[in-house]
């Protein structure tokens, strides 16, 4: 699968590691050149500095051809930008969104985009553990 992921810092670069890995082939967009520092040893794809709401940006990235863009940049409201423009400029396009705050979810078009909340999966986990009687100590 062609992916291109949005966002180079914590949730980028690791999701980079572990689809590079599996096989995946990956585009990686940073307006922050410093940010492709901490993609892991076992990334093996490109990096492009720049502004993903740049059109030119995205075409270098070769979003047309895309089968999937996952947005990860630390901001919510330039994820739904993002989101947006993709959705008109390369309505094919598959789109995950990594939301960070959990209340400005519902602005997005759930039929045409995946969004998961970093807050709700954290709040989640740590209530399952809890429920499952999975705590240490």
């Amino acid at each position: 699968m062609f992916i291109v992921i949005i966002g180079c810092g914590r949730t980028g670069s690791r999701l980079a590691g572990h689809l590079s890995s599996a096989g995946h082939d990956l585009v990686v967009v940073d307006q922050n050149e410093e940010t492709f520092q901490d993609l892991p040893v076992e990334f093996s794809g490109f990096e492009i500095t720049g502004n993903a709401l740049v059109h030119n940006t995205l075409e270098e990235a070769r979003l047309e051809t895309a089968d999937l863009c996952i947005i990860s940049t630390d901001k919510d409201k330039v994820n739904f930008m993002i989101s947006q423009l993709i959705q008109n400029k390369y309505p094919g396009t598959k789109i995950i969104v990594k939301g960070i705050e959990p209340k400005l979810i519902d602005i997005y078009d759930h039929d045409k985009v995946t969004v998961f909340s970093e807050k709700d999966i954290l709040v989640d986990k740590i209530y399952n553990s809890i429920v499952s009687n999975e705590v240490s100590g």
